[in-house]
C-alpha cells in the first residue's frame, strides 16, 4: 500500500510557490516498491516499445548534436536496467499513465494532494513519463511546455533551471515553443549558466534490489 500522503512536509509557502516559481519540495515516492529494481525491469518488460526511448549523448552540453536515438533491440528489462547503471544512457517510458494501472493510481493520487495542497482546482490534463538514466547522462538545453514536475526518485540528479525573468529565453522563442513553431531544444550558451538555479536532487532509496 502507498503512504497515506505522498506530499511530505509541504507548507503555506511551497503551495504559493506552485503557480510561478521554480522551488523543491519533498515526497515519499522512494518509499513505494514500484520503483525497486526489480519493479523497473518488470515495467521495461511490460512498457510498449513504441513508447521506449532510448538515447545516448555526449558530456559537452554544447554539443547537441551528440545526442543519439537508439532501440532496445531483444533486451529484456534486467538487461536494459544493468546497462543504464553502468553506461550513458537515458531511457524514457512514455505515456506510463496509459499503460500502467498501478503507476496510473499513484500519479493520480499526487494530483490530488496537489490539488488540495496548492488550492489550484481540479487538475484535468494529467501525465507521466518514467525517467531512468545513467549516472553520468545529461539532457540538453531546452524549454518545457508546459511547465513540468520532475519527480525524482533514486540516486543524484544536478537540475539546472532558468527563470523566465532571468532573460535567457526571448518571448518570442517562447511564443514560438508553445504554437509548434520550434523545437523545445535551443541554443545554449555556458554564459546563461550564471542566472539558472542549480539544485542537487539526492534520494537514497531502500527500494534499490
Amino acid at each position: 500500500m502507498p503512504p497515506k500522503n505522498l506530499l511530505n512536509n509541504w507548507t503555506d509557502e511551497k503551495a504559493a510557490q506552485m503557480h510561478n516559481a521554480i522551488f523543491v519540495a519533498e515526497h515519499r515516492l522512494a518509499e513505494l516498491d514500484l520503483f525497486s529494481d526489480d519493479a523497473l525491469a518488470r515495467i521495461l518488460d511490460d512498457h510498449p516499445r513504441e513508447d521506449l526511448g532510448v538515447n545516448t549523448m555526449g558530456s559537452d552540453p554544447a554539443r547537441r548534436q551528440d545526442w543519439q536515438e537508439g532501440d532496445a533491440g531483444g533486451l529484456d528489462g534486467r538487461a536494459l536496467l544493468e546497462v543504464t547503471k553502468h553506461g550513458r544512457l537515458w531511457l524514457n517510458l512514455r505515456r506510463v499513465m496509459d499503460h500502467h494501472p498501478q503507476y496510473r493510481r499513484i500519479v493520480n493520487q499526487l494530483y490530488g494532494e496537489l490539488e488540495l495542497a496548492c488550492g489550484c482546482g481540479p487538475i484535468f490534463n494529467r501525465s507521466a513519463n518514467l525517467l531512468i538514466s545513467a549516472p553520468e547522462a545529461i539532457v540538453y538545453y531546452h524549454v518545457d511546455s508546459p511547465a513540468n514536475m520532475l519527480w525524482h526518485i533514486r540516486g543524484t540528479k544536478r537540475v539546472w533551471a532558468y527563470p523566465l525573468e532571468s532573460g535567457v529565453v526571448s518571448d518570442e522563442t517562447i511564443e514560438a515553443v508553445l504554437s509548434g513553431e520550434k523545437p523545445e531544444e535551443i541554443e545554449y550558451r555556458s554564459e546563461l549558466d550564471q542566472h539558472a538555479v542549480v539544485v542537487d536532487l539526492i534520494v537514497w532509496s531502500t527500494q534499490a534490489g
